[in-house]
């Protein structure tokens, strides 16, 4: 299994707590900044997990779920929404085909719990710490696994 993650967000920012988690814990973490960079990621890399914001350019979240659903190359891929709209409802993305659903400024902790029911992590990997208490605790620094898309 590769343990690939795509996270899919717009803000500069906003992913960066959350993609330094997951590249701590051995995953391969990539972003795409729009709904067409993550279509056209997700279709030839085919992630292991996307998850997905839905304030996005170019399409936004809830055209990825569906074209995502719909397309036979990514239709059994798992999807994490990710969201700091308020009025997005979570049985909304749950019935467009989201397999969990988190609003931003939550404690990261559910989410990464989420991640890895989907994709679990190596041994190795395992006692890390536990998350940041919040989505925007701050920019890493040094080197990690994380690469753009694009």
């Amino acid at each position: 299994m590769k343990n690939e993650i795509l996270v899919v967000e717009d803000d500069e920012i906003a992913p960066v707590a959350l993609m330094q988690m997951l590249g701590m814990r051995g995953y391969r973490v990539s972003l795409a900044r729009d709904a067409v960079m993550a279509m056209t990621y997700a279709v030839r890399n085919r992630p292991t997990l996307v998850v997905l914001d839905m304030g996005l350019p170019a399409g936004g979240g809830f055209s990825v779920l569906e074209q995502m659903r719909s397309n036979p190359t990514t239709c059994a891929i798992p999807v994490i929404v990710l969201t700091g709209d308020r009025t997005v409802e979570e049985d909304q993305a749950i019935k467009a085909g989201a397999n969990g659903f988190f609003i931003k400024g939550d404690d990261l902790s559910p989410l990464l719990a989420a991640v890895e029911k989907w994709v679990p992590i190596s041994p190795e990997f395992s006692r890390l710490p536990s998350a940041p208490p919040v989505w925007d605790s701050g920019i890493p620094s040094g080197n990690s696994s994380v690469s753009p898309v694009g």
